[in-house]
């Protein structure tokens, strides 16, 4: 077997209890020689022996109480806890013993048990050497300790294991639900351009299972939608029957759902349909809004596709914009293909948008008032923002002018996205977390994507179900 390495705290705790029970095996070994049975009883391994003195002290009298001079020298016997070890006879004994009538009283310090004990070890071990998958949920795999499952969860036993383990206790100031790119259509399954099978009718399905599960957790504040409700290949004699149906499911969660847009959306219906259908928080037919759940934390909801060619009218300056846009990034007649485009230029597709002049103030005006608040900030997109997360042809036009505003202060925590169907993780020069969230529509029957987010005020730890992977996101001081 492979030496398994474990930390520095945990190697000492192991040192400890090895240590006592080889005194207890030799207290056992002398007592059986003898004919005795007593030390092979666990009420007298030398842990339990040491416990039930203590115990017997704290009846007759307070755990630390003022004590004549003459039992001073009580603290320099040899310590039970190897992790205060006893001082030396001579670092002990009174410097001036010609002022002994001066020292009146001395402070009496009960022994203390040893950190953790051999079982807590063991269980440890136990822990890490035998795991399996089970389902704990609607298609949601945890790695757990087959033998653990009768006494609860993983957590609730790291939380009692006196800092062997010691996973956080803390509860979140809130928790949030994810999904992206749903893209439900009333046809039959097909496959992306690269050739990855799509499940049209199956993604709701996906989606009902989100909503179920939320519901059932009772401590999920609000959902986000990365976009992507429908796929573009619904009829368009369809497309708002098929909107509004997804919607519907997103109704029956039990609190508020954020929308935001994708492309697919902007394939079936027009950017002011959407805005109103979508039911954005905001005054005007922008698509861009920002909203706090808590005083600590603040979501801004960026429209990525604010400058494209994409759900604009075919006149509109906008559209003409970003058609010459793509003529001078792109030189493939077919401006939805990134042939030819080379590393991050693979991204002047049409398919792909980016973050409007007006937009881009209107963020460094938040970010601004958020640094003034002391409030942690979280970055929502349908398009990735940064090349580690995502593929190259799925980054937003002008991520990196979006970063650099994002770059001048120091609330951003996190950026959230969809569109990169497969999902990723990345954290960029400046400690901010990228996180591109896995499609819906891409589980097979049976399976699902989409989970929840829990916000710590130091990190967030996103759950998964099956095929979205959990995320743990620690933030820099």
């Amino acid at each position: 077997m492979a030496a398994t390495l474990l930390p520095h705290s945990l190697s000492a705790d192991l040192e400890v209890a090895l240590r006592w029970e080889g005194r207890w095996k030799k207290i056992a070994s002398h007592r059986q020689a003898a004919g005795g049975s007593r030390a092979t009883s666990p009420i007298h391994h030398p842990v339990s022996v040491l416990a039930r003195r203590r115990r017997r002290r704290r009846r007759r009298s307070p755990s630390c109480e003022v004590a004549p001079a003459s039992a001073a020298s009580s603290l320099t016997v040899e310590h039970p806890n190897p992790y205060h070890p006893p001082s030396s006879p001579a670092a002990s004994a009174d410097p001036h013993p010609s002022h002994h009538h001066h020292a009146r009283h001395a402070i009496r310090l009960h022994p203390s048990p040893p950190p953790c004990t051999t079982a807590v070890i063991r269980l440890f071990l136990f822990f890490l050497l035998h795991k399996k998958e089970v389902e704990t949920g609607v298609g949601e795999r945890r790695r757990v300790d087959k033998a653990l499952l009768p006494f609860g969860s993983i957590t609730e036993m790291m939380a009692v294991t006196n800092g062997v383990i010691h996973a956080s206790s803390r509860e979140p100031l809130f928790s949030f639900g994810v999904i992206a790119d749903v893209q439900y259509a009333d046809i039959p399954d097909g496959r992306s351009f690269l050739g990855v099978p799509r499940y049209y009718r199956h993604s709701i399905s996906v989606l009902q299972r989100a909503v179920s599960t939320w519901n059932k957790q009772h401590n999920i504040k609000f959902s986000i939608n990365f976009g992507d409700i429908i796929d573009g290949y619904c009829p368009k004699d369809k497309s708002l029957w098929a909107v509004q149906k997804v919607l519907d499911e997103f109704e029956k969660f039990d609190g508020p759902t954020y929308h935001m847009f994708g492309n697919h959306c902007l394939y079936n219906l027009p950017r002011g349909k959407l805005v109103s259908l979508l039911k954005m928080p905001t005054d005007s037919d922008r698509a861009y809004y920002d909203f706090s759940p808590c005083p600590e934390y603040r979501f801004v909801v960026l429209d990525a596709y604010d400058f494209s060619a994409l759900g604009w009218p075919r006149d509109h300056p906008v559209t003409a914009e970003a058609m010459k846009f793509l003529e001078e990034k792109n030189p493939n007649s077919d401006k939805n293909s990134p042939d030819g485009l080379v590393g991050v230029d693979r991204r002047f597709v049409m398919f792909n948008g980016g973050v409007g002049k007006e937009q881009l103030s209107w963020l460094n005006d938040v970010l601004q008032d958020a640094s003034a608040r002391r409030q942690n900030v979280i970055l929502c997109s349908h398009l990735p923002m940064d090349p580690g997360s995502a593929s190259f042809a799925a980054l937003m036009w002008n991520y990196d002018e979006v970063m650099a505003i994002v770059r001048q202060y120091k609330c951003v925590k996190a950026c959230f996205a969809g569109h990169d169907h497969k999902g990723g993780h990345s954290v960029d020069s400046h400690g901010v977390h990228h996180r591109t969230l896995e499609a819906a529509l891409e589980c097979p029957p049976g399976t699902s994507a989409f989970g929840h987010i829990e916000v710590y005020p130091d990190k967030l730890l996103l759950v998964g179900s099956d095929k979205m992977a959990d995320t743990e996101m620690c933030f820099e001081p």
